[in-house]
């Protein structure tokens, strides 16, 4: 039965956001989504540095994805998926970071010395059996989990668990769904910011239903009533005085027809004045965003926020095939021929920056291979508002001024007339050295090059401490320069070990302004892939 609540409760707020009259909804800038670090396993194989949270030596945990994130009393919890070499057990981290460059996750652990896994009675939680989301109602955390596989369903069910010990003991309130709200994104609001909730105090709830093949529908319940699946109200569509509700989950409408979502984030991001998701997409197989001013929607069309390949992620974070030619090294072990693919994108409402005209967004997502969670960042607002400013660029190769060298172990050719520069002789790899010079970030600043060849790598740190003047041991420079005896590593790159492939890397310099910046040419191998070859480097920005 459909349900019209009172016209008080349920006006639509056709308010258009305020930074844009013509109720145009944000997009993304142009190749701004990056990675920012990776939260999972003592080492980040892409960079070649240790991780701030050293997840296998303080729990066990070596792989793992999701991460989904709530907060509650204070924390920031985040929520992993199966974890690798643990039979697939689900881990639950907190952080009390507020800096999204020094996220740090704390694990809680068992007398084992591993990470405590999430355990609810009655749930094998066993492979794809996962967290799915996470809120916080008056002191208890309330998880919603998917339950059962089968040849048929990926994921079978969701149930919604309550824990009041932050995670030790989890009780089952109620079978969720079966069908439309197994993976879920949960958000608690009201109707002071919100006017058009048919809820004073609600849990929003955004459901999937079978995984990777559904469209998404919407629910909402009041919180003090989380716990009671008979106050569930769900979106039949929109009326003439507003939208409709009903008590049946089969009533339910699709917000929108793309029959391929799984995992999914909704937030709102109060400088756009926008209700922002996030889902994977499903060709080109990327992360996928659409804004709306009401919960329910209208949904804007669907943008591609992240291309794997367009924005540089394939041998750079996330692995390539070697079918595909050997871009990288970084692969899991014996899965050199799986590909790396983005998904699970989690937004950290957070770290949210910005104003209504450029807003950045910092999520989670996971890598698949390297089977990972990496913190990304992405900047939403009105790019074409701000006109076509001018773009001023500087070419630099390592033999040339500002850069210092530490040898002369460098030396310069040309491929399809693009200067390069080679950290070996022509005949053999004998020579060792570093190059390095400051560079200086702009809001928009970009720092693109190629890398041919063996191992050597690019490093670019936000410098604490100027390099000696004379780098005798390389090597050893090498480890105190990845340690972060010089500022901590904020980009890194390798080269992809073959004259066969041309690996591209962009770094945006943005997020570093007001940082001092030093960029790194580092050879410290010796043997058949222990140099590399770099192109002229474009470091550009806008006027």
């Amino acid at each position: 039965m459909l349900l019209h609540l009172p016209l008080a409760l349920c006006t639509l707020n056709l308010v258009a956001a305020p930074e844009d009259p013509s109720g145009e909804p944000p997009r993304h800038y142009p190749h701004s989504t990056v990675k920012i670090s990776q939260l999972t396993a003592d080492l980040d194989k892409t960079r070649q540095v240790q991780t701030l949270s050293l997840s296998d030596s303080q729990a066990g945990l070596r792989g793992t994805d999701l991460g989904c994130t709530f907060e509650h009393d204070g924390k920031l919890w985040f929520l992993f998926g199966d974890c690798r070499g643990s039979g697939d057990r689900d881990a639950m981290a907190w952080s009390n970071s507020t800096d999204p460059d020094q996220l740090v996750l704390h694990f809680p652990v068992g007398e084992d010395g591993e990470f405590r896994p999430i355990d609810i009675p009655g749930v094998k939680m066993g492979a794809y059996e996962v967290p799915s989301h996470g809120i916080s109602v008056d002191g208890s955390m309330y998880l919603v989990t998917t339950a059962g596989t089968s040849k048929q369903k990926t994921m079978e069910r969701s149930l919604l668990v309550r824990s009041d010990d932050e995670g030790g003991r989890f009780k089952i309130l109620y079978e969720l769904s079966r069908d439309a709200f197994i993976n879920v994104a949960l958000v608690r609001a009201n109707r002071e910011q919100h006017p058009s909730l048919p809820i004073d105090d609600a849990v929003l709830v955004w459901g999937s239903g079978d995984y990777r093949r559904s469209s998404p529908k919407f629910a909402c319940i009041p919180a003090a009533d989380i716990g009671k699946k008979d106050q569930l109200l769900y979106f039949a569509g929109a009326g003439e005085s507003g939208p409709l509700w009903t008590k049946q989950e089969s009533e339910a409408v699709y917000l929108f027809d793309e029959p391929c979502i799984g995992e999914l984030t909704v937030s709102w991001v109060e400088p756009l004045g926008r209700w922002v998701m996030l889902y994977k997409g499903k060709r080109p197989t990327g992360i996928v965003m659409r804004s709306a001013t009401q919960p329910w929607g209208p949904w804007s069309e669907p943008e591609e926020i992240f291309n794997p390949w367009e924005d540089l992620g394939y041998g750079n974070f996330l692995h390539s095939s070697w079918k595909n030619g050997r871009k990288d090294n970084f692969h899991d072990n014996g899965h050199e021929n799986r590909w790396g693919g983005p998904y699970a994108p989690y937004v950290i409402d957070r770290f949210t920056t910005g104003d209504s005209k450029r807003c950045r967004l910092y999520f989670t997502m996971s890598t698949w291979n390297p089977y990972q969670v990496v913190l990304m960042s992405t900047e939403l607002g009105y790019p074409d508002h701000e006109g076509l400013a001018k773009r001023v660029s500087e070419k630099s190769l390592p033999t040339q001024r500002p850069w210092k060298r530490s040898a002369k172990f460098l030396r310069k050719f040309e491929e399809e007339g693009v200067p390069y520069v080679g950290t070996a002789p022509a005949s053999s790899d004998v020579e060792m050295g570093v190059a390095h010079r400051a560079i200086e970030a702009s809001p928009d600043g970009l720092l693109e090059f190629t890398l041919r060849g063996g191992r050597g790598e690019v490093v670019l740190v936000r410098e604490s401490e100027t390099p000696p003047g004379k780098i005798k041991d390389v090597k050893a420079f090498r480890s105190q320069l990845k340690r972060g005896d010089f500022g901590q590593v904020v980009e890194a790159v390798a080269g992809p070990g073959s004259e066969d492939v041309e690996l591209e890397v962009r770094w945006h310099l943005g997020r570093h302004v007001g940082h001092p910046l030093r960029l790194y040419l580092v050879d410290a191998l010796r043997g058949k892939w222990g140099f590399v070859n770099v192109s002229e480097m474009t470091l550009s920005s806008s006027e």
